[in-house]
């Protein structure tokens, strides 16, 4: 896998100013690297005056500003209705398939569950069927041809005909081995959701929303859905770690609800240990590293490696941006661009740092970082080469794919 662009989804104001409108324009992730590592840590050394320590980061003014951006490649406006309100959920964005930030599909859709699917590749939308329930604003969202290899079992799974029709060369050519192949899995952390918790694929039908099993964790009293919570995925397996932000630094145990996991193939739930894992958020499994890489669950939130998810081991915890402490950890996100070679977004508060006249009170600052194996013992046989960071403060970004 490599990718060139991160797509950038931002409420449009200039484009439907009376009207709630997003659209996606893409960034090209080039800007935020050097042309090698050799040349990253040049760089450094010459920014720190020789000094291995970076500068210090005393306000957004500090960070490059990224100023012009590509029109935007598609635009997506959610369905109103007079009960929204009483549906409460919110819109969702996804990547849908492989690469989506140079190709493949961008799942969205809107509080009341309606969907689309815009194919980057192609630049057309595809229509989808309606979710079979809203999502709350904390879900997550996994796609699997990025993170979970599709087995035949979990093609014939989501055909709804099962044995009663001759699906099996229809299966074989288009939803194992084809161009639908992808599955995306979407659930809602609230316990409140009555179908918190569902599965978009490809069938002989073409394409559905299917129920899958409330997570177990709902049922545990301690349980509050007001933290991030981590998702990690091992082959066919997810792991979620509903409170992992709650757990005290320096520590992967003791969460209160623990971590649990998710069998795509059989469909079911077990509970791995009363530990959690130590992220926020997706992490990213790098099987050429040996790693899952994420965001650490504590601040400042630096990027964190584990070699083991069952029990977590941290082996390195890397500096990718020290903000000053003013600054608010709002939103976050880990993107795997290929070749050991990832960006992180963060979106921070940064309303104490601004000026009287300044427009903005959030800044998004993307960090390019580059994970390499190392002959050092004492590091663990890997580290981390910090590229470029650049930040964004007029434009109103809500998810980064």
């Amino acid at each position: 896998m490599s990718r060139r662009f991160l797509n950038l989804v931002y409420r449009d104001y200039t484009t439907a100013p009376d009207n709630l409108l997003y659209s996606v324009t893409r960034l090209d992730a080039s800007q935020l690297f050097y042309k090698s590592a050799a040349a990253a840590t040049a760089a450094a050394r010459k920014k720190n005056n020789g000094s291995k320590q970076a500068p210090v980061i005393s306000s957004i003014a500090d960070i490059p500003e990224i100023r012009r951006l590509p029109a935007p490649t598609f635009s997506f406006q959610p369905f109103r209705s007079k009960m929204y309100h009483i549906i409460k959920g919110v819109d969702v964005f996804a990547p849908l398939g492989a690469g989506a930030g140079d190709g493949g599909r961008i799942l969205c859709a809107d509080g009341a569950g309606y969907a689309a699917a815009f194919d980057m590749a192609s630049r057309s939308m595809l229509g989808m069927p309606t979710m079979n329930a809203p999502k709350g604003p904390k879900h997550v969202a996994i796609s699997s041809r990025t993170s979970i290899p599709r087995t035949d079992k979990h093609a014939f799974a989501a055909d709804p005909c099962g044995d009663d029709c001759d699906s099996d060369d229809f299966i074989l050519k288009h939803v194992i081995e084809g161009d639908h192949a992808e599955s995306l899995y979407v659930m809602d952390m609230s316990p409140g959701n009555p179908l918190p918790f569902e599965v978009l694929s490809f069938s002989s039908k073409g394409w559905i929303w299917r129920p899958l099993p409330r997570p177990p964790f709902f049922a545990d009293r301690r349980y509050k859905p007001i933290y991030d919570p981590c998702v990690a995925v091992d082959g066919t397996t997810f792991f979620v770690s509903p409170d992992a932000a709650a757990v005290e630094e320096g520590s992967a145990a003791a969460a209160a609800v623990g971590t649990y996991r998710f069998d795509t193939v059989t469909q079911e739930w077990d509970k791995a240990g009363d530990w959690a894992l130590p992220f926020i958020g997706k992490t990213e499994h790098v099987p050429e590293l040996g790693v899952w890489l994420g965001l650490s669950a504590q601040n400042p939130y630096h990027l964190c490696a584990i070699s083991s998810l069952d029990p977590p081991a941290v082996r390195h915890v890397w500096s990718d941006i020290d903000p000053p402490e003013s600054w608010y950890l709002l939103e976050h996100a880990l993107l795997n661009l290929g070749s050991g070679r990832f960006c992180t977004a963060k979106f921070f508060d940064v309303s104490e740092d601004i000026k009287d006249d300044d427009a903005y009170e959030t800044a998004v600052v993307f960090t390019g970082v580059e994970v390499l194996r190392c002959d050092d013992a004492s590091a663990g046989g890997l580290k981390m080469i910090k590229h470029k960071s650049k930040c964004m403060v007029d434009l109103d970004i809500i998810s980064v794919l």
